[in-house]
């Protein structure tokens, strides 16, 4: 039965720090505060001249390098539609300007906020299932997250961000034969109208910003719904023994009442990124377990890992991962 593995996977964060003071006087408010309201220690930002598209034309390249691929025996790329700091509409519309081995390939864009992720992978498994060959098993799913750009209108809600992109490399079994980490195929679900984001609207004095209602968004974050569907997508009534949960890293607060609600062990969830380098919204989760793959955080016997997100437009989303070999990390 042919099937799709996460065999490769690379992860960076904005290489510009933002202390933990820094954060605390943009708010006029205490670095315990801050704290203690959202997990966070340190910011890390890109700087806005940066060029998110060559950023991931650079690591394409150094991920096929590593993984002794051939660009020829890529079928193409789903990307979020995260704007990079350029203000271009999706690096999709960029990367393939940086090399010419890049052009005719497919390229999609899907997903954007903090599910992005989770629907950047399902569109690049349904891609590489249909489209990927013997000769051509490799697929690329490319998800970037400035909140900085989107969000500068309102300090209270960008500056509370981390930029972050990651690439993943994706490849089809065709054989029984499996590689890496096998994916179930993700899931996404919109349980909600809004979110507590809104667009400032020009006509009425506000900045043409997004906007965020925190009281709404934890009230949704921490909704059973959320939860329940995360589960889901790894077709589980509740989190199994050999499986380590990889939450997208929205909030220290939301996460451990999550964690609460659902009796989830410590040993088996991940809240490390909230506190060492923030919120990455749609990257968090691949920043998550690029961490906890590096720094073999998972304990010994997990068999499973269990990506999920949740956030704007209402959504929540999650992939299971089958481990069946080791995920090179470049």
């Amino acid at each position: 039965m042919v099937g799709v593995s996460l065999v490769a996977l690379s992860a960076r964060v904005g290489e510009q720090v933002i202390s933990l003071a820094d954060v605390a006087k943009q708010f006029d408010t205490t670095e315990a505060q801050v704290i203690k309201a959202t997990g966070i220690t340190a910011l890390y930002k890109f700087p806005l001249t940066t060029d998110l598209s060559a950023i991931a034309a650079d690591m394409i390249v150094r991920i096929l390098a590593a993984s002794q691929v051939d660009m020829a025996q890529v079928v193409g790329w789903s990307t979020s539609t995260q704007p990079d700091h350029n203000l271009v509409p999706g690096i999709e519309m960029g990367i393939a300007g940086y090399y010419k081995e890049f052009t005719d390939k497919i390229t999609t864009a899907a997903g954007f906020g903090c599910v992005a992720g989770i629907e950047v992978l399902a569109s690049a498994y349904m891609y590489a299932i249909h489209y990927c060959t013997p000769e051509q098993p490799y697929y690329l799913a490319v998800v970037s997250e400035t909140p900085n750009v989107m969000l500068s209108g309102d300090a209270a809600t960008g500056q509370l961000f981390s930029d972050g992109i990651a690439v993943a490399l994706l490849k089809v079994d065709f054989g029984d034969e499996k590689t890496g980490f096998s994916i179930k195929r993700p899931l996404v679900r919109t349980l909600k109208a809004t979110s507590g984001l809104r667009v400032g609207n020009p006509f009425k004095g506000e900045k043409p910003y997004l906007q965020m209602d925190g009281r709404e968004i934890y009230r949704f974050a921490t909704d059973a719904k959320v939860y329940r569907t995360i589960l889901d997508a790894a077709e589980m009534e509740a989190l199994e023994e050999n499986t380590f949960f990889i939450p997208h890293q929205a909030n220290l607060r939301i996460l451990r009442k999550m964690q609460e609600t659902n009796n989830i062990p410590d040993s088996q969830f991940y809240v490390k990124g909230i506190q060492t380098i923030g919120n990455t919204a749609a990257v968090s989760v691949f920043l998550g377990l690029y961490d906890v793959l590096q720094n073999s955080l998972a304990p010994k016997g997990t068999k499973h890992f269990l990506l999920g997100a949740f956030g704007m437009g209402g959504k929540s989303g999650g992939v299971l991962l089958t481990i069946n070999g080791n995920v090179l990390l470049v």
